[in-house]
């Protein structure tokens, strides 16, 4: 499901009034503006130390629940890291979620800007946590389930996380399940994809 196209189509939608394609509007604007910032930036080489860090941005996630229907869903990141002289801990919080249940996913990944006439909030939210010696580490996710519309959605496992910049300016993260994240809904097993991008 190519949920990056359906989210530069909803940078549009800050111009469209509802609380769900505003709030998609400005997640994945933020979203596309910290990616665009950050995205071809090294992963941190030496990471700080004595010294604590707030990061802010944006998550998206794709599922496909069959191979005509799937759901995206977009939502708040905040996240603090504490750095310390070996290592630290991160600990953040992906919420006030909005999404989309797609019947007809092609049709909607040939016409992206379509998602705004399916947008609605979605109940729960994300926790992220993690240890780290280096910038590159796996961060455990749980929380929920997410309620979209009937849709009980249940995401777990690790997500691959760096940290970006010679002083750790951004943080990103991406995993599927093919790698170590895991989603369901309404209790069955299905593909999906998480990604996120914070910044200071």
């Amino acid at each position: 499901m190519n949920y990056k196209a359906i989210m530069i189509a909803l940078v549009a939608g800050l111009a469209l009034s509802g609380c769900s394609v505003i709030k998609a509007a400005i997640y994945t604007k933020e979203f596309i503006e910290i990616g665009e910032e950050f995205g071809s930036t090294p992963v941190t080489a030496a990471l700080p130390t004595d010294q604590t860090a707030t990061y802010n941005g944006a998550a998206g996630i794709g599922i496909e629940e069959t191979q005509t229907s799937g759901i995206v869903l977009f939502s708040d990141l905040r996240a603090n890291a504490e750095f310390g002289a070996n290592g630290g801990t991160m600990n953040g919080k992906l919420t006030d979620f909005v999404g989309a249940y797609m019947a007809d996913s092609n049709a909607v990944n040939n016409n992206p800007a379509s998602i705004v006439d399916l947008l609605t909030h979605a109940d729960g939210e994300l926790a992220l946590s993690g240890a780290f010696t280096d910038a590159t580490f796996e961060a455990g996710i749980s929380g929920g389930p997410l309620t979209l519309d009937d849709k009980r959605i249940a995401i777990g496992g690790n997500v691959t996380t760096q940290f970006r910049g010679a002083g750790a300016e951004a943080l990103y993260g991406a995993e599927d399940t093919d790698g170590d994240l895991t989603v369901k809904i309404d209790g069955a097993p299905h593909f999906g994809s998480l990604e996120f991008w914070g910044k200071q």
